[in-house]
């Protein structure tokens, strides 16, 4: 639980006043984002984790459900399509189980690709 928020054998990728992309020196496919918000833990849960608003601050998705849920684990098992935005990037989608918690102040969204 401890590693999770541990930058131990990560590199930073990117580096802005509000967030850190590293990615994993042992497992290119693995990464984290650390990311800062001037609003109190609670509401930052609450959009990151609220289906209905997702698209409100990710503008990318173009749809997503939930095809599976464990209320009482914060863990679902979603669907996600992204929009195509180039005649490079075609639109994508992925299926991924995704545990959300909270720890003190820290929020922890832990998404894997299945």
């Amino acid at each position: 639980m401890d590693s999770l928020g541990s930058e131990d054998d990560y590199k930073i990728l990117e580096y802005e006043n509000k967030y850190r992309l590293m990615q994993s020196t042992n497992d290119p496919q693995s990464f984290k984002i650390f990311m800062n918000f001037s609003f109190p833990a609670e509401v930052v849960f609450y959009y990151i984790t609220n289906l209905q608003t997702f698209r409100n601050w990710n503008t990318e998705v173009d749809e997503i459900a939930v095809k599976t849920l464990i209320a009482s684990e914060n863990t679902a098992i979603l669907y996600l399509k992204i929009k195509a935005f180039s005649r490079i990037y075609r639109a994508r989608d992925f299926v991924f189980v995704r545990h959300a918690f909270r720890r003190s102040a820290d929020i922890y969204l832990v998404d894997k690709s299945i």
